[in-house]
């Protein structure tokens, strides 16, 4: 599959979840030469198949389209728009510095498994009629 290079980065999120809400907000207002695009899946979620992106994946773990059209996930995500926001570039490049990826990426991933869990059990439904369910641990 062929995915579409954006006109700059694009970061998908939960505009329904008051916590992602209140953290986009916090970066968009940051964003004041609108170097990202940001998308509410909960109102757009059909722009997702265009880069390849399950719903109930968006729903998982936060993801991104840097520039180029490559998709990028979790704390990679965050450095995407980091590196995008005046000042928070500096924390991108400390954390690359530092080597601290692994780290984040192992707290994110408890993150986002809890707020998968608390936000979507047993009523997030993906499409209308499907659960969204925690997939089994590998």
């Amino acid at each position: 599959m062929t995915l579409l290079q954006p006109a700059k980065p694009i970061v998908f999120y939960d505009g329904s979840c008051p916590l992602c809400r209140k953290e986009i907000n916090h970066y968009r207002r940051i964003d004041a030469g609108q170097k990202i695009e940001w998308l509410d899946i909960s109102k757009n979620a059909d722009r997702l198949q265009a880069y390849g992106i399950e719903y109930k994946n968006a729903m998982q773990r936060l993801h991104s389209i840097d520039a180029s059209g490559k998709k990028v996930t979790g704390v990679a995500a965050f450095l995407l728009i980091w590196d995008n926001l005046d000042y928070y570039h500096y924390l991108a490049k400390t954390v690359r510095i530092l080597k601290l990826q692994i780290v984040l990426e192992i707290a994110y991933q408890k993150f986002a498994k809890w707020r998968f869990k608390r936000r979507c059990a047993g009523h997030c439904k993906v499409r209308g009629s499907e659960s969204c369910e925690i997939p089994p641990s590998r």
